[in-house]
């Protein structure tokens, strides 16, 4: 299955984060369609339907909420690890905080960067650096030509997985 290198899932309920992560791939000089899923039914359905047809594409990377309401974070990461279309795909893990045992259970999966919110502009800026360095890694392109220019960010936000 091809990735769609200009597409980033992010999968988070809060409107906030939401912004704040549009701003952090900017920021890091990310050129991409954000594609934004706030409901953990609706991306665990998602999780479950990626790459099996042309209209639910795979995306470059997952930013993922790991603190959902609804459904557990760790179970839409493992729908995404049990999917063959995206096993592979990068995660990027993001919560305010992780217990033990959320940490134990997001290390197993593989191909997974845990990255904390944390509580200041620069903790949500690093996210944006930490799937930058994923993209690159991918071979596909970041925009950082020019100093001070940021990426272009479309975000859109989606009721199902279609």
């Amino acid at each position: 299955m091809a990735l769609s290198p200009n597409i980033v899932l992010l999968i988070e309920d809060n409107p906030g984060d939401q912004r704040l992560m549009s701003e952090a791939l900017a920021d890091a000089h990310v050129d991409c369609e954000l594609r934004i899923i706030s409901n953990g039914a609706r991306a665990l359905e998602c999780a479950r339907i990626i790459g099996l047809n042309t209209a639910v594409p795979v995306p470059a990377v997952f930013i993922l909420d790991l603190h959902l309401p609804c459904v557990d974070g760790c179970d839409i990461l493992k729908a995404l690890r049990e999917n063959p279309s995206c096993a592979k795909t990068p995660v990027v893990a993001v919560s305010s905080f992780l217990t033990p045992a959320e940490s134990d259970a997001v290390s197993r999966f593989p191909n997974v960067e845990h990255v904390l919110k944390g509580s200041t502009l620069d903790d949500f800026m690093r996210i944006g650096r930490v799937v930058a360095s994923l993209l690159h890694a991918r071979g596909s392109p970041v925009n950082n030509d020019m100093p001070g220019s940021r990426g272009q960010v479309t975000a859109r936000r989606m009721d199902c997985c279609a």
